[in-house]
């Protein structure tokens, strides 16, 4: 798996949206000289530092299929849009915070 990814648009230092474009190909040869092709997804993501501890994601993928990969499932075919909207809070607290003091 290749993947580009592309910081595209600063909005300031705790908020940007970035791109990730991932290309999908198998390692080893295919069933009947099959593409190793198996696709590619794109990924656009909204990131904001909402406070020290707390960060919120957003994003939109879109999954662009081929043969090949529906080879790969078994046969079963591509639907027609592949695609997902999401989004990730991160709370990272600090628990367990002991300074040790020397006597």
């Amino acid at each position: 798996m290749y993947f580009i990814k592309y910081f595209f648009k600063y909005i300031s230092i705790f908020t940007y949206f970035y791109s990730t474009y991932f290309i999908f190909d198998e390692k080893t040869n295919l069933h009947h000289n099959q593409n190793r092709y198996l696709g590619s997804e794109l990924d656009l993501v909204y990131f904001r530092t909402i406070a020290k501890n707390i960060k919120l994601n957003a994003g939109y993928s879109q999954f662009f299929e081929t043969e090949s990969m529906a080879s790969v499932k078994g046969g079963i075919q591509p639907a027609k849009t592949q695609n997902w909207a999401w989004i990730q809070l991160i709370v990272t607290p600090n628990l367990f915070k002991h300074i040790w003091k020397e006597e």
